[in-house]
């Protein structure tokens, strides 16, 4: 996660005009850090004028996913500032498009561990936007009040898989002829991000061989291996067959053929 700013609101009832300017923050994170494109605070009195009831400032934030996987990116509000009855009568939300995110009062904002942006594939930028307003019913007894926080942006969580990658799983070992156990492939994720084969069956030579076994739900690490172990004995012949993948469509995508299978030998690729 990024910390990239802090919010301050000090309260004044001196009716300025609204400042608008400087409405867009970008965040880009790769798999080890998250950039920001200013060093500025993304509220402030010096950007943004003094604060009074029903004025309403709303930021553009841009996320991005500069990774090669699929991640969670979030936020969350840190409290740096004494608590103060401020906070119940400053309102926060978050809207990306016609969504709204998170919607409620500052005070509701501290008590958050995280608030989901949402789920980026590598590449996938979005825009929010971040609305800060004070109720119109506020009084008197908020002059010359404050609340600070830092925000902090940026992934949350461990990276997620792809499900049903479109390339980049292989078959790397055939054992067709075991000692003792099962027959089991091996299967290589050549990908640089963790996949989820939902739906994948496995089958030996086409067309001319026994049905194709469902595979559950297999996950592989990046560029990691798993194991599929054959649910039916002697499924692959030992005088030479075929091994294939098929994904969720009906369609292969890897096959292994070989000759002899040996006793207690497996071939790999």
């Amino acid at each position: 996660m990024k910390k990239i700013s802090f919010l301050l609101f000090a309260l004044c009832f001196l009716v300025v005009k609204p400042v608008f300017a400087a409405a867009e923050l970008n965040i880009d994170c790769s798999p080890t850090v998250c950039n920001k494109s200013s060093l500025e605070p993304l509220f402030s009195n010096s950007l943004d004028g003094f604060w009074y009831p029903g004025k309403s400032i709303t930021k553009t934030l841009n996320l991005k996913n500069s990774s090669p996987e699929t991640r969670e990116m979030a936020l969350r509000g840190t409290r740096k500032s004494a608590i103060t009855n401020l906070e119940k009568v400053m309102q926060i939300s978050i809207v990306k498009g016609a969504t709204v995110i998170w919607a409620g009062s500052v005070e509701d904002f501290y008590d958050q561990d995280k608030i989901g942006m949402g789920i980026f594939a590598p590449g996938v930028d979005s825009d929010y936007n971040f609305t800060v307003s004070m109720s119109s019913a506020a009084g008197d007894e908020y002059q010359n009040k404050e609340t600070v926080f830092d925000l902090t942006l940026g992934f949350w969580g461990e990276p997620i898989s792809t499900v049903n990658p479109s390339s980049g799983i292989f078959l790397n070992e055939v054992f067709a002829n075991p000692d003792s156990g099962t027959e089991w492939v091996e299967i290589y994720n050549a990908n640089n991000y963790p996949v989820s084969l939902a739906g994948w069956q496995f089958d030996d030579i086409a067309a001319d061989g026994q049905s194709p076994e469902d595979m559950g739900t297999i996950n592989i690490p990046a560029l990691g291996l798993a194991v599929f172990e054959i649910n039916s004995a002697s499924y692959l012949n030992n005088d030479g067959d075929s091994a294939r993948l098929i994904n969720e469509k009906g369609i292969q995508v890897d096959i292994f053929s070989y000759t002899i299978a040996h006793k207690g030998l497996s071939w790999s690729k």
